[in-house]
């Protein structure tokens, strides 16, 4: 029988492999906030916490990518119409 760390443990492993990473953050956080955690859980968590920054601060520089694209498609596109 698995405790409730293990099955939470888990649960962030698969949305992480699922590239779910704001999920498998908000998760790590929740508990990480708690007001009592297992020595082990909380290195475990730290070290997801830490793999969850890592891909998210890639997707958020992606995102700023697209975003820049667009606008200047969007110049781009004014400029010939003018």
């Amino acid at each position: 029988m698995t405790n409730y760390y293990d099955e939470i443990l888990t649960e962030i492993e698969n949305l992480i492999k699922e590239g779910k990473y704001g999920d498998a953050n908000f998760l790590v956080q929740k508990e990480l906030n708690m007001p009592y955690i297992p020595v082990d859980v909380e290195q475990k968590l730290k070290s997801f916490k830490r793999e969850l920054n890592y891909h998210l601060s890639d997707e958020k520089e992606i995102r700023e990518d697209s975003l820049d694209s667009l606008l200047r498609k969007l110049k781009r596109k004014n400029q010939s119409h003018s």
